[in-house]
């Protein structure tokens, strides 16, 4: 079994800054900052932030699927009132907004996509098949409507440690979760209307 525990407050000052540049306009920056520890107190901050660009453009919009930005923050506090009690609390929150990547159909079984077959699967196998390509397209018509998916999420978790004996621990593991998400963008290949349609290119 593999047991991955977060990495608890340091007790004494440090700071690391991370920056990264990338294709596709990558662009992320990592902060965390520890705190000196005061009355039995340590605590850590971090924040992180990620924007990249999407693998193709739109004509319809100006969004690029595949595109995502993204912001995090995290405190961590570590508490040792007394030497057999350790208390560590962490509070975590997370945004999201993202435009879905496209995938190019490469292939169809002519076994549905043939109108005279026997397992003909109906109009949109045929025209799936229509628009399939073993190689890559240099424009692919899909159905989306250009408005990014957003995700919320946040979080506590407690974990106390009291040491009652010197052969017996005990230990709480406390958490509580909330996830909010909305997901309008759904991409489909097929014939699209004028008004829900885009034709995306390869960047």
């Amino acid at each position: 079994a593999i047991n991955i525990v977060t990495k608890k407050p340091l007790g004494e000052f440090a700071f690391k800054q991370q920056l990264t540049y990338g294709a596709r306009d990558l662009r992320r920056i990592a902060t965390t900052v520890d705190t000196p520890q005061w009355g039995g107190l340590a605590a850590t901050l971090a924040f992180a932030r990620l924007e990249r660009g999407g693998l193709v453009s739109s004509s319809h919009t100006d969004a690029e699927p595949g595109e995502r930005e993204s912001t995090g923050f995290r405190l961590a506090l570590s508490w040792q009132p007394i030497e057999s009690l350790n208390m560590d609390y962490s509070y975590d929150l997370s945004r999201r907004e993202s435009n879905p990547n496209i995938n190019q159909t490469s292939y169809v079984r002519p076994i549905v996509a043939d109108p005279n077959g026997a397992f003909y699967g109906g109009a949109f196998y045929e025209t799936l098949a229509a628009f399939s390509s073993s190689d890559r397209l240099g424009q692919y018509p899909v159905k989306n409507t250009g408005t990014p998916n957003e995700t919320d999420t946040h979080g506590h978790t407690l974990t106390v440690e009291w040491e009652l004996l010197s052969n017996l621990l005990v230990k709480s593991i406390s958490s509580y979760r909330e996830r909010d998400s909305l997901e309008p963008s759904e991409f489909g290949t097929a014939p699209a209307p004028a008004d829900g349609s885009l034709c995306a290119s390869p960047n």
